[in-house]
């Protein structure tokens, strides 16, 4: 639409602002691990616990029990806290002073795929993300994406017209 204003930007959280490498979490797990790190990502593949965990249906003490259990970690919670949280490079993918920026002019929104464990680590990791005006994330809204209706959230938190969101 012709001299539409945008409002809104939503901005996807890892691969776009957050650097992600899975698989530093599965070399961090292989010394106190029943499998290597090229096993992992296979056995976890063939469950749903991080669709379940990501959705919001179990909570962080439950998920990080039965992964464990599943791959036979040596591990207490807080060891499978940092364990977990290892994909999280420190330098950002975007420069910060950009977000400020933009927060300046437009409502920021931050829609994610993930889970409580990876999204607290990453507000201490990434201080930029308090430039966010709001946060729809796949374990607080109950869908992942690419289901619609994690979009139709963000476009409802957004409080505008899809044409005002980029």
């Amino acid at each position: 639409m012709p001299g539409t204003m945008i409002k809104t930007i939503i901005f996807d959280l890892g691969g776009v602002l957050i650097p992600l490498d899975s698989a530093r979490s599965f070399v961090a797990m292989e010394p106190v691990c029943d499998y290597s790190a090229e096993q992992i990502p296979v056995i976890l593949r063939q469950t749903d616990l991080i669709r379940r965990f990501e959705l919001g249906e179990i909570g962080c003490q439950e998920f990080a029990a039965q992964l464990t259990s599943l791959l036979g970690l040596r591990v207490n919670y807080q060891e499978f806290c940092s364990l977990w949280t290892k994909p999280f490079l420190p330098e950002a993918l975007v420069p910060p002073d950009m977000l400020e920026r933009l927060h300046q002019r437009y409502r920021l929104i931050a829609l994610s795929n993930t889970n409580p464990i990876h999204f607290e680590a990453i507000l201490q990791i990434y201080p930029f993300l308090s430039h966010f005006d709001d946060f729809v994330l796949s374990y607080r809204v109950g869908y992942l994406k690419p289901a619609a209706s994690i979009y139709e959230e963000a476009l409802r938190r957004a409080g505008c017209l899809l044409s005002e969101c980029l």
